[in-house]
C-alpha cells in the first residue's frame, strides 16, 4: 500500500466535498509502475536471500541482472509518461 495508491481512492466531488472512490481509474502508467515496483522488489528479496543463504550464494551473475531491470524500469517509465502525454494532448 502506497500514499499514491490511497490518494486514488479520495477526490473531491463537484461541490469540493471529499469522497471515497470504490474502485477508482487506473491507467497503463499506474499499472505498468505498479507491476515494475512489484518486480523491483522480489528482485530485492531475492538479492537478500541469496546474501542469507550460503549455498546459492554462488549466483554472481543477479546482481548484473538487478541492475538492468532497474535500467529498464526507468526507461519504460519514461516511454509510458510519454505515450500517456502525447494521449493526454490528443496527439499521435
Amino acid at each position: 500500500m502506497t500514499l499514491t495508491a490511497i490518494q486514488r481512492h479520495v477526490a473531491p466531488d463537484k461541490e469540493g466535498i471529499e469522497r471515497l472512490r470504490i474502485e477508482p481509474k487506473f491507467s497503463s502508467f499506474d499499472m505498468e509502475d505498479a507491476a515494475s515496483l512489484a518486480a523491483l522488489a522480489l528482485l530485492n528479496a531475492t538479492r537478500i536471500l541469496l546474501v542469507l543463504v550460503p549455498e546459492i550464494a554462488q549466483a554472481n551473475g543477479f546482481a548484473a541482472l538487478q541492475r538492468r531491470y532497474a535500467s529498464l524500469y526507468r526507461q519504460g517509465l519514461r516511454s509510458l509518461r510519454k505515450a500517456e502525454q502525447k494521449a493526454n494532448t490528443g496527439t499521435a
